[in-house]
């Protein structure tokens, strides 16, 4: 989040220059480098899929394998979106697909 990052720039030194860039820096970095890698691409946007596919049928069959798996209330979880717009929101997609990978190997 913007806090965040805010948070960090007072850590760093004060000799450096430009660091309010720093962060916006690595996001580029993040995006360019990685980001484009062409399985990258293809695991983010099959998981994309998946999540904007909105249902009630399947938040339903989820919340239900998550049941059945013993998973207690508090912890039964829903799928999360990104937003291109939000930093940490592919990344927030992606572990929570990756925390939800049993309940939805049995929906599949």
């Amino acid at each position: 989040t913007a806090s965040n990052m805010l948070k960090m720039m007072e850590y760093l030194p004060n000799s450096m220059e430009h660091n309010d860039c720093l962060n916006h820096v690595f996001q580029l970095s993040i995006n360019d480098e990685i980001l484009e890698k062409p399985e990258i691409k293809n695991i983010i946007a099959n998981v994309r899929a998946f999540t904007n596919y909105t249902s009630v049928l399947l938040s339903s069959a989820l919340r239900k394998r998550q049941e059945e798996l013993g998973w207690e209330d508090k912890d039964i979880k829903t799928l999360v979106q990104d937003v291109k717009t939000r930093w940490n929101s592919t990344h927030d997609m992606l572990a929570r697909f990756a925390e939800l990978e049993e309940p939805i190997k049995k929906i599949l």
